[in-house]
């Protein structure tokens, strides 16, 4: 049986117990932080913050990062069941502009919506973003015009951020 020869009070007495120092090997504390550090690497690479606001400044939309990858950290699953609710927003997006008579709509362009990447511009108001329910609402009254915007001119606004570019292109 393992750990039948164990003593509990050996380790009740001795908390450090397991703890290696790190030096001339690999110790406990540099195991922890290289973990802590890649963990925080890939749910800073894999998360995908919206499009900022036109009055965010730099460190609002570091912030916002921060705290995307913290959630991913923290409960990995909150970050996928978003990711999900988001998938199904724009697949049901695309649907509603198919049925609507929009056959170039697609799923890249329901995602840029619902992230802010199309912004009202009204006279006397402050410019917002509307996202694809609203968008298709506007167009469908007449108040705006079908965006032409092609997949590829939202794809090559799709770069990752400095932090990634530093790590991963260098």
């Amino acid at each position: 049986m393992l750990g039948a020869n164990l003593d509990a009070s050996e380790y009740h007495n001795n908390p450090s117990k397991g703890w290696r120092s790190g030096a001339n090997e690999r110790g406990t504390l540099e195991i922890v932080w290289s973990c802590t550090i890649t963990v925080f690497l890939c749910c800073w690479t894999s998360v995908c913050v919206n499009i900022p606001a036109l009055n965010d400044s730099w460190l609002d939309r570091i912030r916002d990062k921060i705290n995307l990858a913290f959630i991913g950290i923290l409960g990995p699953d909150f970050l996928f069941v978003l990711a999900a609710g988001q998938r199904d927003q724009a697949r049901r997006s695309v649907v509603r502009f198919r049925n609507a008579g929009f056959d170039d709509w697609t799923l890249t362009h329901a995602f840029f919506a619902n992230m802010g990447g199309y912004v009202v511009d009204l006279p006397g108001s402050a410019p917002f973003p509307v996202n694809s329910d609203q968008l298709l609402y506007l167009i469908s009254k007449g108040h705006l015009k079908y965006p032409a915007t092609k997949k590829e001119e939202i794809n090559d606004k799709s770069k990752s951020d400095g932090l990634a570019r530093y790590l991963f292109h260098s």
